[in-house]
Parts: structure tokens; C-alpha cells; sequence
């Protein structure tokens, strides 16, 4: 076939063959015309040698032996009469007639007469079986004719039904990647299980009828082919096959009972301050967020007119019911209030229709409108000015990467640290933040001035640096201090906001570096001081979830004060938390506001505690902090700085190394800030904003003055960082695409982690490792933040493990503890806490063995409006009874206890349940716990002073996780186990006698 000829088939396979199996796909002319230039490429043309063209005396002999009057009726009749139109479509106006079959050793089969098919041997056998029941039939079956005509049409392939498999085209797509095909691996099809329950028929039948595109947005490729006036046949194999008998009409949707709930509180709950809808789902054609590839969910505005609203309220109920695996959580649980008390009273049912009438209005329902941009507080008067170096927005649009300076008398200076000059001041200035999803911006307000000022090389008359390097800025009551590092220049540029004789300046000194007798001033009049604009939106309230407790054995929280901010939310969002060693100081990073806070709790129980600003900045993406006694290490977007105290007053700020970066990208984030045991800073660069970059996805390590240096690659959404046993460096991170659940990891040089960057594809060529600890799905959905017991028995008897922050679950820990077996880390992870401390995203221990736990809720992952809340939990000194660890052993595994065990109960079998599952490595958001199967425990001996019990197994098994409840267990005076359930990652299994 010729490329027009491909792509003409493509267009409309029908028209070639009006009985073929092939749908119509909903490609364009010119994409047609695309894929038959791909297909022929690949295509090896034939060229037969061709026989000699028959004379003119030949053909007018066979058509006169044909009886016909000319050639062409020659034809027709030479192609009946040869049995050509019996099985060819095309050839005449009508489709091919039915054949029936009646031997399997005659006709065609005989190899004798007409066309010769050479069938095999086992083929033939299969036709006459076939024959020998075929003649047996009395009666014609339509529905299984209904259920062969399904499988013909090959819907299984595209789509998952009955299975929690990928299909093929989802399981052949994760192994792409690479230019223009970044976002092939995280594609996803409609579910086919049960379609009827879940889609209207009208929208159904319609969709196989006419095909669907543009559902999931720009970013999808798939589109659902036209089966044409089949589609009728099809739905109902669909319904029949899932027992059920399809109606004509439409299950009625229910009267909502005020249809003006729509329009007053759609656009908030679907919104970015309500349950976070559109941070992952298409409105509208576009993306109004950037969620992660594998997040994104389909056009809302397509909603009604598509879903059965029945179904539409048991999902919001429970996603993870009705498509395993799903990244969207839960909003309205089965039997509990509203997350979002604020909205209807917390009224679910009410909720719930105000988000479907907001959604059946389509295309022509408001777009979700964003909360208005959140003013940064102020200095109060008589307080030192804010010096925040962070990229902002300018009204005009433009960004900045900067050093904005905001004072109480409200003129905020914009610097820019790419020109080294202030670049525009704004009097009633105002640092807006705003969030959409999961990206927080700042944003420049106030009545602009644009500054003429010369940069600091043309101020002293030298010529431009080729390479330059902020090096730090130092807070001055009055103003900053910028300190520059350049290849011809290095220089000090003093920035201060003065009153000489009445006018306002700006004053400027740039001084060179080693030569004070050199400084060059410049001043620039500012414009009339002018108080900013009220603010424009008014007061929230959310009532915190009631759900979880406090205390539980052997441990009790205490809830710090939730200062508010002019919007009536948390301005403490605890995204990193961190601890000076010396003295136990706590420290603050905000989500929120990009702030930092210090802990004051002078009486030590958190009842006349607050939080105390500290340093006086802002910080954009500060997701990782490390304090030590020589200052406090900030890991923001792409920025390391250190913040050092003078005289008690934090008021210097270092630029430890400037990481690269795009201005004010969406997604730039860094992870980490650990030190491994030579001193050297580990981290990590997330690899969503620029993936060709050098370290996107990867562990890096850094020794101050040098340049970062890859160690490890493959990570997905590395959140979590720590020092573990002996020093070793380990990392959390996060189920989803490639990532079959959430994991901790040792870090070990040179390997690969398993998330393949498409745009760096060789790193997935390197030696893979295991993950240290893989968390069952059923107790974490997305484990952040991790902290390391060095505390010695201060925080109880689970000194030298892990604790792990578990964001989606409304409040829990996990614990897990490694060993290293043939020199591999491998361990248990238990259950710690259940719910009650929002969402723990970030987690530090302090010398005193107390452990700060930060936790929010936010609307880009967790469909909750922002929240924050600093906790603290303390070790009441009663040893809880409980499995402190799991150990494998040859044959078996060692339980450790943390208190004595009653003996008949713990060296009873039937005690103790195991089973072990394994994962599957593929690009699908997390993978099931495949082949679960039962473990027999043939044996227990239990130690001398019952602290531990010896089980001996059926032999182990290698790359599987173990499930081990031991909920028969009592200890010596007759309690049961507070978690009864440990999980085993086991890696490799000890030889007889030794490790």
C-alpha cells in the first residue's frame, strides 16, 4: 500500500473493508498522513518480479470464452467464478456472503481445488472439533454471539475490566519515555469493570459510536476509536457480561433540592481553596495546576451528561473502591462530616449536590475561581524591615530572582539579583502569596516606581563580570547588606531606606572589596509613603477534623498555638521542621507564608507557647532544614543558606551554594539536607521541573566550595532525609509511577533507584537496589518526612529506628527498623500512631528525646484546604507492650518485644499469622501486593528472659515482603500487643551460622 492509500485506511477502514475489525480512529487527515510516513518507514516494499501483461489476443479469447461483453465483465466474472467475492470485501457493491463450513478435509481445505490453505495438522483437529459440536446446535445463542463480537473488537486491550492489571497499552506504554513521549508512561484509560454503574448509556454507546478525545487534556494522546453502528451491540455485551440488563432510558439523577448551591459554593469547593478538584483535573480543556503526569484526572467540565450520579457520590466516598491505585483521595468518607466544615455546615449530602449542579452546568460553569493572593504580614512599627530572597512576580509579569525588602511604612524594594541593582520600588507595597495546587508564588503589589539605578560593576566604573555569585546579605536595622563574589570584582552593596532632611531615599553604597576609602553612594528619592489596600477577601474558618486521639500507650502529644493569618488560615504550615542540637531550639519552615519561625514554649508544656519570626525573611519551597550549632541550614527551592545568629539576633545569611535553577519555575524543588558521616551535605533535586537538568531525580552530595556531585539516581518525590545507623544516609519516598509503594532507602553510590528520568534514560542502565523498608499501601499512601531515634531510651524503647511521616493518613507514624544482612539494609515497619496531627509531613527530634511532628493538609495532594499545626510528642515513661522489632533469621524470624511476653501465648503457633506478597515493578501508579500467600509457622521458641521469640518457618523466600500479626500474643500480665502487625522487607536471608 502507498502512504495516501495507509492513511486513507486509517482515516476509514470501513471504506476498504465494510466488515473488518478495525475502528475508526479519531486522527486527523494530516495525522494520518503522519502515522502512514512513520509505519512505511519501517516498511521493507516488496518488489516481485511482474509477470509478462497479456496481449490483446489473450484478453479478447477470455472474454469471449467468459461469455462477457467486455473486460470488464470479464473480470467480474473470472473473480465469481474463481470464489473471490466469497471472502474479499471491495470487489463489488455487496459484503461477502457467508460461507458455511461444513468439512474440515474438503473445499478450500482440501488442498486440491480453489485457494489451498495448508493447515496444520493440530489446526485441522480443531476445526472438526469445532464441526462436531457445530452440527449438535439447534438453537442460535445471541448473547454469546454479543460476547464473541466484544472480544473481537479487542476492548481489553486498551482497557482494564475485571483484573487489577494494567492493559497492554498501558503496560507497553511504561516502558517508553525519551523526546515527545515524556508522558506516554503515565497515561491511563477509562476502567471497564462494571462500566454500566459507572457511565450514563447515552454517553456510553455514544462514545464507542463516535469515539472520545480531549478528556485528559493537552497532555493525553490516547483517543478512544469509533466502532461505528456496532456500538450498540457492544454496551450491551458489556452489560450482559457484568449481569446486567441495560434500560432504554436513563436512571433518573434526583432532585437537588436547592439548585442555587452550584453557583454559590461550586466554584469553592471545586476550587484551590475548597477540596483541590482542579489542581490534578482538567477544566475547561486545560490544566489550571500542574499536577504530577500520573495525577491528572479528566475534564470536570464533562462530568454531567457522562457520570450516573449514584455512582458519582459512592466515589467521592471512596475512589480507592472502585479503581485501586487511584492518587485521589477520599473526600466525603463513608459516615463521617465534610472535611470542609466550613462550606454548608460540613453537610455532606448538601456538599455534594452543590458540587453537581456546579458540574452540570459544563463549559458554561465558572471556572474555579483561586482565593485572593494572601498578604505577607508587615513589620509592625519600630520592627526591622523584611529581606526576602526569593523569586518574585512583577504586576507587569515579569520575574525576578531577588532580594525584596518590605518595611513597616509598607515601600517594598525589589532587587534583583541577576543585575545586582534595585529594580522598581512600590509605595503601599505589598509580598502577596498565592497558591494553586501545588504551586506557591510570590507576587509583587503596590503603586510600582521603576529605579534608574546602575548596576554595582558600573557604579565603580568596572567593566561587566563574566561570572558572578551572591555570596550572602547581612539585615541592618535600616536596610541589607549584599554581598558579591565576581571574577573582576568583589564587592559589598549596602541598601538602606533612610529620611534625610524630610525626603525618603534609598540610599546605596557599593564598596569594593578590601578598599572601604572606595565607596561610591548613589540615592534614590522614593515616592510618598501610602498604606496598601484592605484586603479583599474575607475570613475563613475551618473546623479541624475531630477524628484521631492525642495519647495513646506510652505517648501523649501536646498541640502547639495555630497563629492565623489576615485570611483566618494557619500561617504555621510545618513543611520542614529542625532542631539545634545544643540547646534543643525548634524551627519553623511555613508552607504557607515562606516565613520562619523559632519556637518559644518557656514553660515547656506548650500552653504559653508561640512562634517567635525569626531571621525576619522569606523563603520560597523551604521543604528541608538542618540545624547545628554554627547556624541553620535553609534548603529552599535551589538554594542552600545558612542563617547565623549574632548577639542572639539571627541577622546573617550565608549563600552556602546557589543550585541551579530555572526563574520561578513551577515545580523546582530540592529535598534533603542530611550529612552523611564525612560531613558532606546530601540532597536531592526533584526532576518534574527541568528533567535534562544534572541531578533531577538523583542524590546529590555537596562539601561547601565545591560543586554537587551525582551519587545516585532514579528517585521519584524524595521528601525525606536522615543520617541512620552508623551514619548511613537514608531517604523516603513516595508510591506512584515506577514506585510500586512508599519506601525508605539506604543510599548507596553509583546504583539506581528505579524512576526512570526520560530525559536521562542512561541512569536506568546502572545497578538497581532495594528498598531498605517497603510500607504496606494500607497504613501510609504518601510517606514524607523522616527522623532517626539517636535519643538513647529518652523517646522510649525504640532507640536507633526510624519514624516515619505519613501525610494522607490524618495523622500516622509508621516505625521501621533496618538490620543489614549480607551486607544489604533491610528491616520491619510497624504502625506508631493512628490519627489526630492533621497530615505529619515533616519530623525532628530534640536532645531531650521529645519528637516535633509538622503537619498539614493542603489542596494540591490531599483535596483539603490549607491547614497547619506543630505537635509534639513525649514518651510518658510507661514502656508500652509491643514487637520493637522483627529480625530474619535462616529458617525463620526472631521476634523482639519491648516487655516481657506471657510464655504459652508466645511460643503458641496459632499465635501468629504470616503471609508474604511481592510487588511489580511497572509504571503504574503503585502495584498491587501480588501473590499473597500463606506462611506456616512450624515452630516458636521463646527466649529465657521473654523479650523475643524465635519462629521457625517454611523456607523464606527472597524479594518479598512479610506480614506478620501477632495478635495472639500476651504480655506477662495479660495485655495484648498495642500493634499486633509488623512488615518484613526481606532482601536476603542470612546463612545458617551467621550474617
Amino acid at each position: 500500500m502507498s502512504a495516501a492509500e495507509v492513511a486513507a485506511f486509517l482515516g476509514n477502514p470501513h471504506a476498504r473493508y465494510p466488515d473488518g475489525r478495525m475502528p475508526r480512529l479519531a486522527v486527523t487527515a494530516a495525522e494520518a498522513r503522519d502515522i502512514a510516513a512513520y509505519l512505511l518507514l519501517w516498511s521493507k516494499p516488496s518488489a516481485p518480479t511482474a509477470p509478462d501483461p497479456p496481449s490483446a489476443r489473450e484478453i479478447q479469447d477470455a472474454v469471449r470464452r467468459l461469455g462477457a461483453r467486455d473486460q470488464a465483465g470479464a473480470a467480474a466474472v473470472l473473480l465469481r467464478e474463481k470464489g473471490c467475492t466469497a471472502c474479499h470485501t471491495g470487489l463489488t457493491d455487496s459484503r461477502p456472503r457467508d460461507v458455511p463450513l461444513k468439512t474440515h478435509d474438503g473445499g478450500c481445505l482440501d488442498g486440491k481445488t480453489g485457494p489451498r490453505y495448508a493447515l496444520p495438522a493440530e489446526e485441522r483437529k480443531v476445526v472438526a472439533a469445532y464441526l462436531a459440536v457445530a452440527g449438535r446446535e439447534a438453537y442460535p445463542s445471541p448473547f454469546a454471539d454479543r460476547q464473541r463480537r466484544l472480544a473481537a473488537a479487542g476492548c481489553v486491550r486498551c482497557h482494564q475490566r475485571d483484573t487489577d492489571r494494567p492493559p497492554p497499552i498501558e503496560e507497553v506504554g511504561s516502558t517508553l519515555g525519551g523526546g515527545f513521549l515524556q508522558e506516554i508512561p503515565y497515561l491511563r484509560t477509562p476502567r471497564l469493570t462494571n462500566p454500566h454503574q459507572k457511565f450514563l448509556r447515552s454517553h456510553l454507546t455514544a462514545a464507542v459510536r463516535e469515539g472520545v478525545a480531549g478528556l485528559r487534556g493537552p497532555r493525553s494522546s490516547y483517543r478512544m476509536p469509533a466502532f461505528g453502528p456496532d456500538a450498540g451491540l457492544l454496551v450491551q455485551a458489556l452489560a450482559e457480561a457484568d449481569g446486567e440488563l441495560p434500560a432504554e432510558s436513563e436512571p433518573p439523577a434526583g432532585a437537588i433540592a436547592d439548585p442555587t448551591l452550584g453557583t454559590l459554593h461550586g466554584p469553592r469547593l471545586v476550587g484551590f481553596q475548597g477540596y483541590g478538584c482542579a489542581s490534578c483535573h482538567v477544566w475547561n480543556g486545560r490544566l489550571l495546576a500542574s499536577p504530577d503526569p500520573g495525577a491528572t484526572g479528566p475534564d470536570l467540565t464533562r462530568t454531567a451528561g457522562r457520570l450516573r450520579r449514584d455512582w458519582f457520590d459512592r466515589y467521592l466516598e471512596s475512589p480507592l473502591r472502585f479503581h485501586p491505585g487511584t492518587p485521589m483521595p477520599a473526600v466525603f468518607p463513608h459516615g463521617q462530616p465534610a472535611p470542609l466544615a466550613a462550606v454548608l455546615d460540613g453537610d455532606p449530602a448538601k456538599q455534594k449536590d452543590a458540587l453537581w449542579a456546579y458540574l452540570a452546568r459544563g463549559k458554561d460553569a465558572p471556572a474555579p475561581a483561586p482565593p485572593p493572593p494572601l498578604p505577607i504580614a508587615a513589620p509592625a512599627a519600630g520592627e526591622p524591615l523584611i529581606a526576602a530572597q526569593i523569586p518574585i512576580r512583577l504586576p507587569d509579569g515579569r520575574w525576578v530572582e531577588s532580594l525584596s525588602l518590605l518595611t513597616a511604612e509598607h515601600d517594598l524594594v525589589v532587587y534583583d539579583l541577576a543585575d545586582s541593582r534595585p529594580r522598581t520600588v512600590f509605595a503601599g507595597g505589598q509580598i502577596l502569596r498565592t497558591v494553586q495546587g501545588r504551586i506557591r508564588q510570590f507576587l509583587a503589589a503596590g503603586t510600582a516606581a521603576e529605579l534608574a539605578a546602575p548596576p554595582v560593576w558600573e557604579l565603580l566604573g568596572r567593566p561587566k563580570p563574566t561570572d558572578r555569585a551572591l555570596l550572602g546579605y547581612d539585615r541592618l536595622a535600616d536596610g541589607v547588606r549584599v554581598r558579591f563574589d565576581a571574577d573582576t570584582l568583589d564587592a559589598d552593596e549596602t541598601l538602606r531606606l533612610v529620611s534625610e532632611s524630610g525626603t525618603r531615599r534609598l540610599v546605596r553604597e557599593v564598596r569594593p572589596a578590601g578598599d572601604p576609602k572606595a565607596t561610591v553612594p548613589a540615592r534614590h528619592d522614593l515616592p510618598a509613603a501610602k498604606a496598601p489596600p484592605p484586603w479583599e477577601g474575607s475570613p475563613v474558618t475551618f473546623a479541624d477534623p475531630d477524628e484521631g486521639s492525642l495519647e495513646r500507650p506510652g505517648y501523649r502529644a501536646i498541640a502547639y498555638p495555630r497563629p492565623k493569618t489576615v485570611s483566618g488560615e494557619d500561617r504555621v504550615m510545618p513543611a520542614a521542621v529542625a532542631v539545634r542540637p545544643r540547646d534543643g531550639q525548634v524551627f519553623v519552615a511555613s508552607l504557607k507564608t515562606g516565613e520562619l519561625f523559632a519556637l518559644r514554649d518557656p514553660s515547656g508544656d506548650g500552653r504559653n507557647a508561640r512562634f517567635e519570626l525569626y531571621g525576619r525573611g522569606l523563603y520560597q519551597d523551604a521543604l528541608s532544614m538542618l540545624a547545628e550549632d554554627d547556624g541553620l541550614y535553609v534548603l529552599h527551592r535551589r538554594n542552600l543558606t545558612r542563617v547565623v545568629e549574632r548577639d542572639g539576633i539571627a541577622d546573617r545569611f550565608d549563600r552556602v551554594a546557589a543550585l541551579p535553577h530555572g526563574v520561578a519555575d513551577t515545580y523546582d524543588y530540592a529535598y534533603g539536607l542530611a550529612r552523611d558521616k564525612l560531613g558532606r551535605f546530601v540532597f536531592s533535586y526533584a526532576q518534574y521541573a527541568d528533567a535534562a537538568m544534572p541531578g533531577a531525580g538523583s542524590v546529590l552530595r555537596l562539601r561547601p566550595g565545591e560543586p554537587p556531585e551525582e551519587v545516585a539516581f532514579g528517585l521519584r518525590n524524595p521528601l525525606g532525609w536522615c543520617a541512620g545507623p552508623d551514619g548511613e544516609v537514608f531517604f523516603t519516598d513516595n508510591q506512584g509511577e515506577w514506585v510500586a509503594s512508599n519506601k525508605l532507602c539506604h543510599v548507596e553510590e553509583g546504583k539506581f533507584y528505579g524512576f526512570p528520568n526520560a530525559a536521562q534514560r542512561q541512569h536506568a542502565s546502572k545497578p538497581a537496589v532495594k528498598a531498605a523498608v517497603w510500607v504496606p499501601y494500607g497504613w501510609a499512601r504518601s510517606i514524607n518526612g523522616v527522623a532517626y531515634d539517636t535519643t538513647g531510651g529518652k523517646f522510649g524503647p525504640f532507640a536507633g529506628q526510624f519514624f516515619l511521616a505519613e501525610l494522607m493518613f490524618g495523622g500516622a507514624i509508621v516505625r521501621a527498623d533496618v538490620e543489614r544482612v549480607n551486607g544489604v539494609y533491610q528491616g520491619a515497619c510497624f504502625p506508631f500512631w493512628g490519627k489526630g496531627l492533621l497530615g505529619p509531613v515533616s519530623l525532628a527530634f530534640d536532645p531531650r528525646g521529645h519528637l516535633y511532628v509538622g503537619g498539614i493538609t493542603e489542596p494540591g495532594w490531599m483535596a483539603q484546604p490549607d491547614r497547619g499545626a506543630l505537635f509534639r510528642l513525649d514518651f510518658t515513661g510507661a514502656t508500652p507492650f509491643e514487637m520493637r522489632t522483627i529480625r530474619v533469621r535462616p529458617r525463620g524470624f526472631r521476634v523482639v518485644f519491648t516487655r516481657p511476653v506471657d510464655r504459652a501465648t508466645a511460643g503458641d503457633p496459632a499465635s501468629y499469622r504470616l503471609e508474604h506478597y511481592r510487588y511489580e515493578y511497572t509504571g503504574a501508579y503503585g502495584s498491587p501486593e501480588l501473590d499473597r500467600t500463606a506462611v506456616k509457622v512450624e515452630r516458636v521458641e521463646v527466649s529465657a528472659d521473654g523479650l523475643s521469640a524465635e519462629l521457625t518457618t517454611a523456607p523464606l523466600v527472597k524479594d518479598r515482603v512479610y506480614l506478620l500479626s501477632a495478635s495472639g500474643v500476651r504480655s506477662a500480665a495479660g495485655e495484648p500487643l498495642v500493634h499486633a502487625t509488623g512488615a518484613y522487607t526481606l532482601n536476603e536471608i542470612p546463612a545458617d551460622g551467621g550474617r
